[in-house]
């Protein structure tokens, strides 16, 4: 994979920077008690081996979110939808049923 292919695709985009900053966050977490740290040798090979640790994790947390939204929205009717559908049940009723659900609704006539 190139790094051109990452960065066209928003899933992998997204697990490569999470990566990215847990690699960066444990190089540097141990910098007090590696100084050689400092200057950033070696954290190219760091990075790989975290990518190849963490990487399919992250995929696997990703696409558990995704499942997880799109069960969400699923399963929530839109406000809209819940409208539309209001006034197909108001139109298809004579007009004594429209003002008996009018004062139901709390408006005067």
């Amino acid at each position: 994979m190139k790094l051109q292919d990452i960065l066209e695709n928003k899933d992998q985009r997204m697990v490569f920077d999470a990566v990215l900053e847990e690699a960066c966050r444990q190089w540097c977490e141990f910098i007090p008690d590696a100084p050689e740290r400092m200057d950033g040798e070696g954290f190219a090979d760091f990075f790989y081996e975290t990518f190849e640790q963490k990487g399919n994790e992250y995929i696997r947390e990703a696409k558990e979110l995704a499942a997880e939204k799109a069960e969400k929205q699923e399963k929530k009717p839109s406000v809209l939808k819940k409208l539309k559908e209001k006034e197909a049940r108001n139109a298809a009723q004579p007009t004594s049923a429209k003002n008996k659900q009018l004062k139901q609704d709390g408006v005067e006539l």
